[in-house]
């Protein structure tokens, strides 16, 4: 646990020091890269079963592999034993991939790369990759998708409606492999939806998403329970066991976790509601979109913890809008930004506690 606090302090330092801090973000990046490369098994619950899947991904023909239903992923793993990696080799191409592609999410989305990087270490997504690696794999390249989405959106005037000027060629491509590393990437297709139904409305305060938002969540909360075993038992095999385990445990079996994932959305909140006035219109209604779409999908964590990590999706988006948001004068001890900011590196604490993927005690490969 003391490695992770450690990297969590130099980049509390880095993030309130005024001068420039490429070299700083580069070393951190590099060190956090290197320590998940050099983990050992014993890092991270689902080590183990990933190294099964990519040995029985090695002994698959090319066509298995595209026609998988994690078929990016599938290809990745025939690809590297085609190169000869084994099992260690494979953990050290995934870090570094992983390492790589949000390099190049941060880059493409123009962010404050400290900010991003820091607050996306603070939500536990760099740590997530120690573990779930096909999801972690499939967030960043949601988020190098969600650039283009972003590009080709734009608000017509005199009518201050939103809408998209060119078809977002580059999400449909970089979803399409997101969902070939992880399914539940599918989710984020609710973005675009809701960017153009905002777009739409001529009342966009953030008390209006906030409220959409939870109407959502609670009218999820009450049909689910009764509406998800009807959907489970109509399902393959595969995804009752996957999706319906913890179901058992009752209809909100998952509340602790799923009320504490609310409360990282409430302070999300907090810091839209604190800046949405300096945001551009088109701004405005992205990040509202996330804030709605947050709190509604929620739900899904308060009722099942498997299924509520398609969350994780959205917490990637929260981290690049807070980049947005709360680049406006973080630094000062009087701003709400500089709270918000040390909110999550208190939640970074909490999480390294629960240590719900088992990460902690960190341990050398040997």
């Amino acid at each position: 646990m003391t490695i992770y606090i450690c990297i969590e302090a130099v980049l509390l330092v880095l993030l309130f020091k005024k001068k420039p801090h490429h070299i700083g973000y580069s070393l951190i990046s590099i060190g956090l890269l290197l320590i998940s490369a050099f983990r050992a098994e014993s890092v991270g619950t689902d080590v183990v079963n990933y190294i099964i899947e990519y040995n029985l991904h090695g002994i698959e023909t090319w066509k298995e592999s595209f026609t998988n239903s994690e078929y990016t992923f599938a290809i990745y793993c025939k690809f590297l034993n085609v190169l000869g990696l084994k099992e260690r080799g494979f953990l050290i191409a995934t870090a570094i991939l992983f390492a790589l592609l949000l390099m190049i999410a941060l880059h493409v989305n123009h962010c404050d790369k400290i900010l991003t990087f820091s607050l996306f270490y603070f939500a536990g997504l760099y740590l997530q990759s120690f573990c779930i690696m096909r999801q972690s794999l499939a967030i960043v390249t949601a988020l190098i998708s969600y650039s283009s989405l972003e590009k080709n959106y734009s608000i017509q005037m005199p009518y201050n409606k939103g809408r998209f000027q060119r078809f977002p060629i580059g999400f449909v491509i970089g979803m399409i492999i997101a969902i070939g590393f992880h399914p539940t990437a599918i989710v984020l297709f609710a973005l675009p939806v809701m960017m153009l139904f905002y777009g739409q409305k001529r009342c966009r305060k953030p008390s209006v998403f906030l409220r959409d938002g939870i109407l959502c969540m609670s009218a999820a909360l009450i049909i689910l329970p009764v509406l998800y075993p009807f959907i489970l038992q109509h399902s393959k095999e595969k995804y009752q066991v996957l999706y319906g385990g913890s179901y058992v445990t009752g209809p909100f079996g998952n509340w602790k976790s799923g009320i504490l994932l609310v409360t990282l959305y409430l302070i999300f909140y907090i810091a839209y509601y604190n800046n949405w006035k300096k945001l551009t219109e088109k701004e405005n209604i992205i990040v509202g979109s996330v804030i709605m779409l947050a709190f509604a999908c929620s739900s899904l964590s308060i009722i099942n913890s498997t299924l509520g990590r398609t969350n994780l999706f959205f917490e990637g988006l929260m981290v690049l809008m807070l980049g947005k948001l709360l680049s406006h004068r973080y630094a000062r001890i009087k701003s709400i930004n500089f709270y918000v900011i040390l909110v999550f590196a208190a939640f970074f604490i909490l999480y390294l506690m629960r240590d719900s993927i088992v990460v902690v005690p960190y341990k050398i490969w040997q």
